[in-house]
């Protein structure tokens, strides 16, 4: 039951990973930007987080401890934390991206409506990036709630 539970959880993320994906490659191709910012290099996958954490391959050398079950929660918060880290860096990432973005292709139009619009469209997709990270950062923050029943059910001391 528990590898069916964490397999789940993993195809749920890599959905919206490559749900999001999609989406920003739409949004790319409808624009002449480019990006000068790696966000998934640069910040590391996503999935990488959920996984790190949801290993029962992790749990099971911990599971005969007395403090099996403590261990757990501080696996959910450790998991929590590199999430929230995850959405700094990303959300820092896209916007040096857009900066960089609006100096590139804005900044050198010498028409002022088409500068504006140009900025425009930058802070748009900006902002829908952010959006987008910001879902994915409650969704990692969802998985890595789910993660304690199942890695306290490994361990085999009572729970104190």
């Amino acid at each position: 039951m528990l590898e069916s539970t964490i397999a789940g959880m993993r195809r749920v993320v890599r959905l919206s990973l490559a749900v999001a994906v999609v989406s920003a490659s739409w949004l790319a191709a409808t624009t002449a930007s480019a990006q000068f910012v790696d966000v998934d290099l640069v910040c590391t996958d996503p999935n990488s987080v959920f996984t790190n954490f949801a290993d029962e391959g992790k749990w099971a050398d911990f599971s005969d401890v007395s403090n099996c079950n403590k261990i757990c929660k501080s696996f959910v918060n450790k998991c929590k934390a590199f999430s929230k880290n995850w959405h700094a860096c990303t959300k820092k990432a896209i916007g040096d991206d857009a900066e960089l973005e609006r100096k590139a292709f804005c900044d050198p139009l010498t028409d002022k409506e088409d500068k504006k619009a140009c900025k425009t469209e930058v802070k748009e997709e900006e902002q829908a990036d952010k959006d987008d990270a910001k879902s994915d950062r409650e969704e990692l923050l969802g998985l890595c709630e789910e993660i304690e029943p199942d890695c306290v059910s490994v361990c085999t001391t009572p729970i104190t």
